[in-house]
C-alpha cells in the first residue's frame, strides 16, 4: 500500500501562505520549524479532516528567481487559487484554460 505523505509548492513568503492556508482554507499547520543549515523553515499544513496519516503539503519558500517562477503553480498546470479549491481538480494546460471557467472539466 503506498501513502501520499507530503506534496511541495513553493511559496514567496512562508508566513503569507500559513496565513493564507489556515485562515482561507481551514488547514493546520502542522509544523514550522527552522532549518538553520538551509536558512530554511519546514513548514507543513495539511487540509481539515487529514488525520494523521492523510496528505500534507510542504510550503517551500522559493531560494533562486528560477524557483520563484514557479511559485503558485502546480508543475505547469493551472496556478492554485482559492477559487479552483473548491471544484474538482483541474488538469489542463494553460491554453486549455483560458477557454474554460473554474470547476469545468473537459468535454
Amino acid at each position: 500500500m503506498f501513502v501520499l505523505a507530503h506534496i511541495a509548492l513553493i511559496v514567496r513568503d512562508y508566513d503569507e501562505a500559513i496565513a493564507w492556508f489556515t485562515g482561507v482554507l481551514g488547514f493546520t499547520l502542522v509544523e514550522n520549524s527552522y532549518q538553520p543549515e538551509q536558512d530554511k523553515r519546514w513548514v507543513v499544513v495539511a487540509p481539515p479532516g487529514a488525520g494523521e496519516n492523510g496528505a500534507s503539503i510542504l510550503l517551500a519558500r522559493a531560494a533562486t528567481p528560477e524557483q520563484e517562477r514557479f511559485m503558485g503553480d502546480r508543475a505547469g498546470h493551472l496556478p492554485v487559487t482559492p477559487d479552483l479549491i473548491p471544484g474538482p481538480p483541474l488538469l489542463l494546460s494553460r491554453p486549455e484554460a483560458g477557454k474554460m471557467g473554474a470547476g469545468s472539466s473537459p468535454a
